[in-house]
């Protein structure tokens, strides 16, 4: 190619050097100039002789491109997904291995003048990498990363462009092990209940057969004395369905509590907290799940389903906080109306029931989202009347329709132990309680689709948890 100095830009800034390229695009042509072989004809035109014959350039026909370059991000590439570099800017540990791609609008003078460089924010040196529109990162150890992208173009560069990335710690990618550690428990939990059940059917199966043994034995009796025991037996019978139905029935909670009974999980925790006390965040994190542990566990040892909605608002509270660190800010979380804790906060509510729709509106909602605005959490509280209080976790998820077609929805286990609680305890009450009062897609975006969760939970201010 043929490159210019402008050499009074160049006396005037001091030695600035400002070069315009020319003829890059038909650099073959010039090839093998040897020195001297420049010359001015009589109308200042200039004459080159190359290995291939001469080549003239008119400098009265050149029009200068003065426009100042611009650059563009498009994308992140992460293995074959692409990512939209608005969107996404964290990775797990095992996708540290990304390329840049981004573009510079082409000259209207079809000039192919521009070259991109970049660098590591205040960290290195510029990295030239041609006309390349796209650049290669390797094996990025865990941390915060501002990458700045310039284009240059005939002296001129453009305003840096910073892509800001997250490559997360190993630990955060490592959710099977809490995982495995909850699938066993929750198999070994629904063992023991298994065999519970096995051994009460078979007392009352011996206990029948002694019943019907007795009847037998009555037969010689008078008619009229026979007919009063037989009476008799029949109440007491009757009785004692109603008491075994009452005890399989504070079983089957009991069940249920133990299936949240996190035993030696505690133990398992402290050995990851003395095994990475020296980051901070971890043994924060740690400490927010072990609180819940506790929380959980006490309640299971005292045989209780159920606690005050301020014990469940710290379930919620380290709940968000540890799913904030895990993910970044993907999300807000707001509580509308906290001073309503401070005066309903002794009202008792299911154990888990907050936490487990809160879980839901995250990982199955919001985590779902793929356009450009942050997901949004939000509880608020509201007394319905003298025997109601209303709790309403709404979220900006996909929505529950959505979550399934993408095979988005878990177990359900949750919700199941919450429904099976409710039928059990709202016989002995004259106010239910409802735990899963749905109102799916009530949020509308401009293109006219529908998204989002309500959920509302009705909670009798007075409410007795007994069979």
């Amino acid at each position: 190619g043929m490159s210019l100095l402008d050499l009074e830009l160049f006396y005037r800034s001091k030695g600035q050097r400002v070069v315009v390229r020319v003829l890059q695009q038909y650099g073959s042509a010039l090839r093998g100039s040897g020195q001297n072989a420049i010359s001015f004809d009589s109308q200042n035109r200039v004459w080159a002789v190359t290995g291939e014959g001469a080549v003239r350039f008119d400098p009265s026909l050149f029009v200068a491109d003065t426009v100042p370059p611009v650059i563009s991000l498009d994308s992140i590439v992460s293995g074959n997904k692409s990512y939209n570099i608005l969107q996404k800017n964290w990775f797990s540990a095992e996708h540290n291995t990304l390329s840049i791609h981004f573009h510079s609008p082409v000259s209207e003078l079809l000039y192919d003048n521009i070259t991109y460089r970049y660098r590591l924010k205040n960290n290195s040196e510029w990295v030239t990498i041609g006309n390349q529109n796209t650049f290669n990162l390797q094996n990025l150890a865990s941390g915060n990363y501002d990458i700045e992208i310039q284009a240059l173009k005939d002296g001129m560069i453009s305003e840096t462009s910073v892509v800001t990335l997250r490559i997360l710690p190993w630990y955060l990618s490592a959710g099977w092990i809490l995982s495995f550690l909850s699938m066993s428990l929750a198999f070994g939990l629904w063992r023991n209940n298994k065999r519970q059940v096995k051994e009460l059917q078979a007392q009352q199966l011996e206990q029948a057969r002694k019943e019907e043994r007795f009847v037998a034995t009555q037969k010689s009796a008078a008619q009229e004395l026979k007919q009063r025991e037989i009476e008799l037996l029949l109440m007491q019978k009757e009785q004692e369905m109603d008491d075994q139905l009452r005890e399989q029935n504070k079983l089957q909670v009991q069940a249920i509590v133990n299936q949240l009974n996190p035993h030696f999980i505690n133990n398992a925790l402290s050995w990851i907290q003395t095994r990475v006390w020296k980051d901070k965040e971890v043994v924060e994190m740690v400490s927010k799940l072990a609180e819940n542990i506790r929380v959980i566990f006490k309640n299971s040892k005292e045989k209780k389903s159920y606690h005050p909605l301020k014990n469940e608002m710290i379930l919620v509270e380290n709940y968000i906080f540890i799913q904030k660190k895990r993910f970044g800010d993907v999300f807000t979380f707001e509580i509308i109306n906290p001073e309503f804790i401070e005066q309903f906060g002794d009202i008792d509510v299911p154990l888990m029931s907050l936490q487990l729709h809160s879980e839901n509106a995250i990982e199955h909602g919001i985590k779902n989202r793929d356009d450009e605005e942050g997901g949004l959490l939000k509880l608020s509280f509201v007394e319905e009347n003298e025997h109601y209080i209303n709790v309403i976790i709404e979220d900006n998820g996909v929505g529950r329709a959505k979550a399934h077609e993408m095979d988005s929805h878990g177990t359900q286990q949750g919700t199941k132990m919450l429904r099976d609680l409710e039928s059990i305890f709202n016989k002995v009450n004259e106010y239910p309680i409802y735990t899963q009062l749905y109102e799916d897609n009530y949020l509308i975006n401009p293109d006219g689709e529908r998204y989002g969760t309500r959920v509302t939970l009705r909670i009798p201010k007075k409410y007795r948890y007994e069979c």
